[in-house]
């Protein structure tokens, strides 16, 4: 399965025809939120997204609200709200969980998982895609400190992803580590097309 993975694009036209082009190469899109300023156009950028034909599943990020998120995504056949919610495609558990970005520990985000452990256990293979990065990696420091999620690293360490998608802080586009067998990566507006 080929994803094309995005994240922090903030209304950018020219990330957004970059993408379309990557798009065409792509199975499915995961974008890991921030797809506006504050929800400017949201419906706009949805109704461009969803012009690209391609599956979408979308998280807010820190400028979307969840409900503003979940009735806009609604009008569109492509795209899925994907916030707090997974799904198994071609033998690949997708795990979606948005929002925030500033906080070390998240308990809903734990238990949400806690929900989906059988789905965990019996998976091969595992996306996870969260709008803030996990703590200590390359794709959370700020200057020289480490400033994201505790909980989500706890959860990569424990159910170990073959790929985590993640975002929000703009120093990180294009970053990446490899942790274990799997990848953390920020793709940034433009994104990344990745091959599972």
């Amino acid at each position: 399965m080929r994803i094309l993975a995005f994240v922090d694009s903030h209304g950018n036209a020219m990330a957004m025809r970059e993408l379309q082009k990557k798009a065409r190469q792509a199975d499915i899109i995961l974008c890991a939120g921030d797809l506006t300023v504050f929800e400017q156009d949201l419906e706009k950028m949805l109704k461009r997204i969803d012009s690209w034909g391609k599956p979408v599943l979308m998280i807010p990020g820190n400028h979307e609200g969840e409900g503003s998120l979940q009735k806009a995504c609604k009008a569109f056949p492509n795209i899925e709200f994907f916030h707090k919610k997974a799904k198994i495609i071609n033998n690949i558990l997708i795990m979606g969980y948005g929002g925030g970005g500033f906080a070390k520990t998240t308990p809903e985000l734990a238990e949400f998982f806690r929900k989906n452990k059988e789905f965990l256990e019996l998976s091969k293979t595992k996306i996870f895609m969260f709008h803030a990065p996990p703590y200590d990696t390359k794709v959370d420091r700020i200057g020289r400190s480490h400033n994201g999620s505790q909980t989500e690293k706890e959860l990569i360490m424990r159910y170990k992803p073959d790929l985590t998608v993640c975002g929000h802080f703009h120093e990180n586009f294009g970053k990446s580590e490899k942790v274990g067998k799997g990848i953390i990566i920020n793709p940034g507006p433009y994104g990344w097309l990745i091959e599972l």
